[in-house]
């Protein structure tokens, strides 16, 4: 319990700077193996945060938390933290915004796309075993009023655990993203 108390106060300290805060839900479907057992689970139950920082004009660095769980709201949970970067081709993520004294002017593309390249981790509540591994997605933000957008992400990832263990997850998840241009 310790070590989520800290984990939050870390994680509202980072959202505290983001430009962008991401609430998520969705679908997901995985696979998992060790040796010669496997389990496939499908459905809906993944909740997930993230926090997004600007880095370059097509480019923001975002941070996570990912929560899945095999009883939609309950049941078995697998938990952890996601790191990725996220590149615009077509447009920029956070638009042009010009304050001057009590003049506001503000330009965001509607329609933003985006491909994601990115980390995992993950533990499970029943097995007690650490995955951690690579993804990669593509998503859509939908600008719907100044400071709101639609969000929608499909991100696919491998994981490797202990003893020749490996996860494949696929997620689909859509939500609401505040933003707060500075």
């Amino acid at each position: 319990m310790k070590l989520v108390t800290i984990f939050f106060i870390i994680f509202s300290g980072l959202f505290v700077n983001a430009q962008k805060v991401t609430f998520m839900g969705g679908i997901y479907s995985l696979k998992a193996s060790a040796d010669a057992a496997s389990v496939t689970l499908s459905k809906p139950g993944i909740y997930a945060v993230s926090g997004a920082f600007p880095i370059m004009e097509h480019v923001e660095y975002n941070i996570g938390y990912t929560l899945f769980m095999s009883k939609t709201i309950s049941g078995d949970m697998g938990y952890g933290p996601d790191l990725s970067i996220n590149y615009f081709p077509f447009q920029k993520p956070t638009g042009d915004h010009i304050n001057f004294h009590e003049i506001n002017y503000s330009n965001l593309d509607k329609h933003r796309f985006f491909l994601q390249g990115s980390f995992h981790q993950r533990q499970f509540q029943s097995v007690q075993s650490p995955y951690s591994g690579f993804g990669a997605g593509i998503g859509w933000e939908y600008q719907v009023f100044e400071n709101y957008a639609a969000y929608s992400l499909v991100r696919y990832q491998v994981h490797s655990g202990p003893n020749n263990a490996n996860l494949k997850q696929l997620d689909v998840l859509v939500g609401i993203q505040f933003q707060f241009f500075k």
